[in-house]
């Protein structure tokens, strides 16, 4: 026989199962295998997703809790990777704001508290105020730069002839108290003393002039007028007066006698 057929011969003495038991061998060993690397690659995965995706997403949720106004919140830190550094300073962040913010709070009830004492303060010295004014035998009233009436006692609205502080408040003074002179002669504004004195900002004091009542009729009057300031600046005025047509009858009577 030739090689050839001899091989072939050769060969074809050889049993079936010694081919296929090495191949099934093979085959299961690589399906072991691939089992083997598929866990592994599951615990690969599982460890990185632990890792990586769950504080990524703690962080994540501790962010919209913070968001939402929740300052209690923090980030759980497990790492000190990239990851980490940003949880601690989110954590950081939290804390200062918390601490801002809980100061915060507790300055705006100091300065509350201080603003409701001052207000209180200031609408006791208002109610005294207004207290003398009520109780003071002289006239008073206060204008603003134009003139006109900002408030009146109870003296004034007397000793001018008016029923009510509606009456004056918010009318010229000058045009309903101060117009004309005891001889009937109209007094312009430019040369009203008590104009002059809020505007020149210098007080003045006169006891040769008379105020007019609500009847038309007048009456010897000394006044004193003051301007007002407010942070250095004119903002009005305030005149006091009182009734001396009495006190000018007396000295007429002494003086003729």
């Amino acid at each position: 026989l030739k090689g050839d057929g001899l091989e072939w011969i050769v060969i074809s003495a050889i049993p079936r199962s010694a081919f296929v038991t090495p191949v099934i061998k093979n085959l299961n060993l690589t399906i072991l295998w691939a089992g083997f690397a598929l866990l592994v690659s599951m615990i690969l995965y599982l460890f990185v997703v632990r890792k990586l995706l769950v504080p990524l997403d703690d962080l994540l949720k501790v962010s919209e809790e913070f968001a939402s106004g929740n300052l209690e919140k923090r980030v759980h830190i497990v790492r000190r990777d990239e990851i980490g550094r940003i949880s601690r300073s989110f954590n950081n962040v939290a804390d200062k704001m918390q601490y801002l913010i809980s100061n915060l709070e507790t300055t705006v009830k100091e300065r509350t508290k201080e603003l409701h004492k001052a207000n209180t303060d200031l609408e006791q010295s208002k109610d005294q105020l207004q207290l003398i004014l009520y109780s003071a035998g002289e006239g008073i009233y206060g204008m603003n730069l134009k003139g006109e009436c900002t408030f009146c006692n109870i003296s004034c609205i007397k000793l001018l002839g008016y029923n009510s502080p509606e009456d004056l408040i918010g009318k010229n003074m000058h045009a309903q108290v101060h117009h004309t002179n005891e001889k009937g002669m109209p007094i312009s504004i430019d040369e009203c003393k008590v104009i002059k004195a809020v505007r020149e900002g210098k007080g003045i004091k006169s006891s040769d002039e008379v105020f007019w009542r609500a009847d038309g009729t007048y009456f010897h009057v000394e006044y004193r007028s003051y301007p007002q300031m407010k942070e250095n600046q004119v903002v009005g005025g305030v005149v006091t007066f009182t009734d001396i047509t009495s006190r000018r009858e007396k000295e007429s009577e002494i003086h003729y006698l």
